[in-house]
This record gives C-alpha cells, sequence and structure tokens, in this order.
C-alpha cells in the first residue's frame, strides 16, 4: 500500500515538473494573433482580429483581458494600436468573442508612432468604431451581452435597413456600422434594444447605459 501511495505522489510531482511554465523567454511559442485595438477599457481591449488570422474564423471581434500573466508585459495602449496578443489557446463564445487567459501582448505598431510618420500629410486616420446602430433618434452601442431566451423570444419590432462603413456612425434611424437585414427588438431594461446576430440576440444600449449594464442585467 506504501509502495502504491509513494508511486502516485512520485507521478504527480513528474506531471507537475513537467507542466510547460510560460516565461518572458518563451511566451511567443504560444497561441497568438495580430489585430487593431479598437476599444480600451479599464480592464480589457476590443481588439478587430487580422482577416488573415485563424481566430478571425471564431470571431472578428474578441474582448482581451488586460490582466496578463506576465506582469513585465505592456498593459497601456490606444485605440489604432496594433498588436500580438498571445494566449492559452481558449477563446469564450460570446460576440464579441473573449480571451480570459492571455500570457502578454506586443505593439506591433503603435498609432501615436504611425501619426507622427504622417505629420506634414494630408492625412487622417480613421478606426473602426464600436459596433452601433441608431433607433428613435438615439445611438445603441453594442454591449457583449448575450440576451437571456424568454417568452418573446420571437417578438421582433424591427430590422435595420441600412448601414454605414464601421469607421463611421450611423445617422439615420435603423441603420448600423455593421451591416443591415438584421432583426432587433426592444429590451427589458429601459435604454436597451437586443439584436439578432448568428442566431443570438445580443444587448445593445445607450452610452448611458451601457456604463452599467452589467449591474442592470444581476438586477433582473
Amino acid at each position: 500500500m506504501k509502495k502504491k501511495i509513494i508511486l502516485l505522489l512520485f507521478i504527480m510531482i513528474l506531471a507537475v515538473s513537467c507542466t510547460k511554465k510560460v516565461t518572458m523567454s518563451n511566451y511567443k511559442k504560444e497561441a497568438n494573433f495580430s489585430g487593431f485595438v479598437k476599444e480600451v477599457n479599464a480592464h480589457s481591449l476590443l481588439v478587430s482580429v487580422d482577416k488573415t488570422e485563424d481566430e478571425f474564423k471564431t470571431s472578428d471581434l474578441i474582448s482581451v483581458s488586460l490582466d496578463v500573466e506576465l506582469k513585465d508585459s505592456l498593459v497601456t495602449f490606444n485605440i489604432g494600436d496594433e498588436i500580438r496578443i498571445y494566449y492559452d489557446g481558449i477563446i469564450a463564445e460570446s460576440y464579441p468573442a473573449q480571451i480570459n487567459k492571455v500570457y502578454a501582448i506586443d505593439i506591433i505598431k503603435s498609432s501615436n508612432q504611425d501619426k507622427e510618420n504622417k505629420k506634414g500629410d494630408d492625412y487622417s486616420m480613421q478606426w473602426d468604431l464600436v459596433p452601433m446602430v441608431r433607433l428613435n433618434n438615439k445611438l445603441y452601442l453594442d454591449t457583449g451581452y448575450e440576451a437571456l431566451v424568454n417568452d418573446k423570444a420571437h417578438l421582433i419590432d424591427g430590422e435595420i435597413i441600412s448601414e454605414v462603413d464601421g469607421n463611421k456612425k450611423p445617422t439615420v434611424n435603423n441603420q448600423s456600422n455593421f451591416g443591415k437585414g438584421y432583426s432587433y427588438r426592444y429590451g427589458e431594461i429601459n435604454g436597451t434594444i437586443e439584436i439578432s446576430i448568428n442566431n443570438k440576440w445580443w444587448i445593445f444600449a445607450t452610452e448611458e447605459v451601457r456604463e452599467n449594464v452589467e449591474k442592470l442585467l444581476n438586477q433582473n
């Protein structure tokens, strides 16, 4: 019996010792992809994934945690920065998709540097905005939260009928900057709507409501 216990402990110790530890010297061997920073939040970045990357097949937008495993990694970024994210290979399915375990983030090209290089030229840098739609003369922005299935699952209040480029804000009602033909319905929370994208209902909110949407969802 004692021999079995000792053997088991030996196997456990061996397994732990063989577990790969990610450090600043080897993190570039981990799963990674490049993209552009669309939005900077307190604890995460919204990244527009480069279309040439495999991760783009999962989602064109990914929310990337800034709670990086390697504390020597950069955690300060600007909208428009071209970056490369090194992570554990796991992408949570949502829209935008989410990566919670990030080892490090490298800057490929700084948006500030690019602007410096273009000084003196007739140049205007434009970056994609957060997905948004205009309804009833109000802008509703993507929150990244999926609506719960409820008794109004089949209710539709309208449809997005026109679109503008992703780097522009919608200017007329029933218009978005991410496409047209999407059905929408009014949300359970005042100041929200729900839009059907890829057979799921996603919550969009006015700028004021969007700041507290997580708290409001927990109350309902």
